[in-house]
This record gives structure tokens, sequence and C-alpha cells, in this order.
């Protein structure tokens, strides 16, 4: 069986909040041809809402926030209070 080639198009309709960590050297004329890594990072129930410091209180965010040279770019999204991860697979 081999692979072949499909399109997929849909319009996401879901806003999420986020915060954004990007390296110092990021975008720098001598890295802008680096790959860079990226860590999407999905907080437990306890830091769903509309405050986005509740996503700092664990994980990468928190990492991120502590170690200000880490070597990643890392998305933390915030998964709205009345909502799952499971039901924002769209959004993100």
């Amino acid at each position: 069986m081999t692979q072949h080639p499909h399109h997929f198009e849909t319009q996401i309709t879901r806003q999420l909040d986020y915060l954004l960590y990007l390296p110092k050297d990021y975008g720098i004329s001598e890295t802008q041809a680096k790959l860079w890594p990226l860590i999407l990072f999905l907080h437990g129930m306890g830091e769903r809402g509309d405050d986005l410091e509740l996503v700092k209180k664990h994980g990468i965010a928190r990492i991120v926030d502590e170690h200000l040279d880490f070597p990643f770019i890392a998305v933390s999204p915030q998964c709205p209070i009345t909502s799952w991860w499971a039901f924002e697979t769209e959004a993100l």
C-alpha cells in the first residue's frame, strides 16, 4: 500500500488564548535558517479558564518562566473553563 496525496481544508471558529515563548536567539540573522523544536504544552483541568497566569503553575509554561535560556519554542494555550482539550483539537 502506498501513500496518496490528499487535501484538507477547514475554517477554525474557536479561539484560544495562549502563552508564546521564543528562544533569545530566535530570529537573529545567523539563526534564521535554524529549525527550532516546538513544544505544545497542554495543561491539566485546574488551569482552565481565562487567566493565563494559571497556565504557568506547572509543566513547560512554568519551566520557561523560570529559565530564560530555554532552547525550544513553547506554545501554551489555555483551555476554556467549559471545555476539555479533546473538544479543542481544531483550535490546536
